[in-house]
């Protein structure tokens, strides 16, 4: 048997036993002068006895918990909860990754690190007892200071609207910047994505001397005409108050008539241009609601569905007859396909 130990310190403050990474605090002492030592742990039996400062007696049942951590690998443990709170930007699983990393360079291995799992529910209590509580309503929402502006100390938040259409929006200088010398914008929403209690995440894209990039991000309470309208007049007054026009030629959407209507308010004079991916993705969820996925699987409706996706590339004068003709086709097959009339 192992009767190596140490003296430590609880958390009390009192004089403890360290015996393999488990700490025992003193329960009586006997009359034959021996010591009885108790897990520190309340829920755990395990016992110790000790007499002339040597280990006599150890109880062979198991520790109902993990041991105690060593002094670097507490460090270590420590370090980490320091960073989840002052570095909130980056994710609690690569703060564990970069302090296991670090403790390996210095010790030439990571082996008495327990796995991120283990230490997992503690880290992220520790990062959400320093966050904002959660919001139950629009109205109780609070945008901090730190994400107001930028880390280079720009204005990023515009639009915190309290009206009935919720919205919440932001942009750099820099970005509006690079709005205005863009003539062509590219905007859409996502719903999947989108945070508790809005509808949707929204976003403008454009291109800089590399690549497209989002410029404008914002959380949309619904999907109405009016909503739309609040966030980009919020965006025209943000830009107007430095001196910034944002004038694009034309605006990239998908087929949603109200963010078409609201651009056609604000932007009067932007062409208006729709994509041809989701005017494809509308066509097959026409098909869909009115009950002709199955059939529109045969081989010589799935060209006439082609032809129809395939209408924006013919030239405009000849889009209504070749509609016609399509859609007679199908309707000589099955008169549900007149539906689709609806969007011409």
């Amino acid at each position: 048997m192992d009767t190596k130990f140490t003296w430590s310190i609880t958390q009390k403050g009192e004089k403890a036993l360290l015996y393999k990474n488990y700490l025992y605090r003193l329960r009586r002492e006997n009359k034959n002068g021996s010591l009885v030592y108790v897990c520190t742990n309340k829920s755990c039996p395990r016992v110790i006895t000790l007499k002339s400062d040597a280990i006599i007696q150890c109880d062979v049942t198991r520790h109902n918990h993990d041991p105690r951590l060593t002094d670097d690998v507490q460090n270590v443990f420590t370090g980490l909860k320091r960073r989840v709170i002052t570095d909130v930007d980056e994710s609690i699983g690569k703060i564990y990754e970069e302090e296991v990393k670090k403790f390996r360079r210095a010790n030439g291995s990571a082996a008495t690190i327990p796995i991120f799992d283990t230490w997992r529910s503690t880290l992220y209590n520790t990062r959400r007892a320093m966050l904002p509580i959660i919001p139950t309503s629009l109205d109780s929402i609070t945008i901090p200071e730190s994400m107001s502006f930028t880390h280079t100390n720009e204005q990023f938040l515009f639009c915190n609207s309290t009206t009935l259409h919720k919205v919440i929006a932001f942009a750099s200088e820099t970005g509006l910047k690079i709005l205005s010398e863009n003539h062509h914008w590219n905007a859409d929403g996502t719903f999947r994505t989108a945070p508790a209690l809005f509808s949707q995440a929204y976003y403008i894209h454009v291109w800089d001397e590399y690549s497209m990039k989002p410029m404008v991000y914002s959380c949309l309470q619904d999907k109405s005409q009016e909503t739309y309208i609040n966030l980009f007049q919020s965006l025209v007054q943000y830009a107007e108050k430095r001196n910034v026009i944002l004038k694009p030629s034309s605006i990239l959407i998908d087929f949603e008539q109200s963010s078409i209507n609201a651009i056609n308010e604000v932007f009067p004079s932007t062409k208006v241009k729709c994509c041809h991916f989701h005017y494809a993705q509308n066509i097959w969820k026409k098909l869909k609601k009115y009950g002709l996925k199955k059939l529109s699987k045969e081989e010589h409706i799935r060209r006439e569905i082609a032809n129809i996706i395939s209408l924006p590339l013919v030239p405009r004068n000849e889009i209504n007859n070749s509609m016609e003709h399509i859609i007679d086709v199908l309707c000589n097959i099955d008169s549900k396909f007149e539906n689709l009339l609806i969007m011409y």
